[in-house]
C-alpha cells in the first residue's frame, strides 16, 4: 500500500472512530467475509439417505442422526438446516451445529469438527412418507446445499 493510500485509510478509520463505530466488530466482520470468500471448504455429510423403520401412527420415532464434518482447513460456515418436502410436517430435526433459540444461523463449524442433525418421524396414517433435510453451507447468495432424503411408513 502506498503512503497516500495508507494515509487515506487512516483518515477513514479516524472518521469512523469519531462517529462511534466499533472498529473491532467491523474488522471481525470483514475478516469473516474475507475468510468466507477464500474458503471453498470441503465437508462431508452422511448418511444422505435416512429410512425410518415402520412406525406406529401418532408416535414419534427414535432419532436417526446425520453427521456434518468439516474436512477443510478453514471454519465451515453453516447457513441453514431445514426440513422440506411434501411431507415435511411428518419429520422434524434438531442439531448440534450452532442453531438454537439463543444462537440462530449462521453458524460456523471449526476445522476438524463435526456436528449432528437428529431427525425424527411421526406418521399420522398407515402410508409412506417422504421428506428432506437440506443443509446449506458457504457464503453469499447461493450457498452449497446437501439434501438428505427421509422416508418412513406409518403402521
Amino acid at each position: 500500500m502506498s503512503g497516500s493510500n495508507r494515509a487515506a485509510e487512516a483518515r477513514k478509520i479516524d472518521e469512523k472512530r469519531d462517529r462511534g463505530w466499533d472498529l473491532t466488530a467491523e474488522r471481525a466482520g470483514e475478516a469473516a467475509a474475507e475468510a468466507c470468500q477464500r474458503a471453498n471448504t470441503p465437508y462431508m455429510v452422511g448418511p444422505t439417505t435416512v429410512t425410518f423403520p415402520n412406525q406406529a401412527i401418532n408416535v414419534t420415532s427414535a432419532a436417526q442422526t446425520v453427521t456434518i464434518a468439516n474436512t477443510g482447513s478453514v471454519p465451515l460456515p453453516i447457513t441453514n438446516i431445514a426440513v422440506g418436502g411434501a411431507n415435511r410436517n411428518r419429520f422434524a430435526q434438531t442439531n448440534t451445529c450452532g442453531a438454537n433459540p439463543f444462537r440462530p444461523f449462521p453458524s460456523s463449524l471449526a476445522v476438524g469438527a463435526s456436528c449432528t442433525v437428529s431427525t425424527t418421524f411421526r406418521p399420522t396414517a398407515a402410508t409412506s412418507y417422504a421428506g428432506t433435510v437440506t443443509i446449506s453451507v458457504g457464503c453469499g447468495a447461493t450457498p452449497a446445499q446437501t439434501v438428505v432424503s427421509l422416508s418412513g411408513t406409518g403402521q
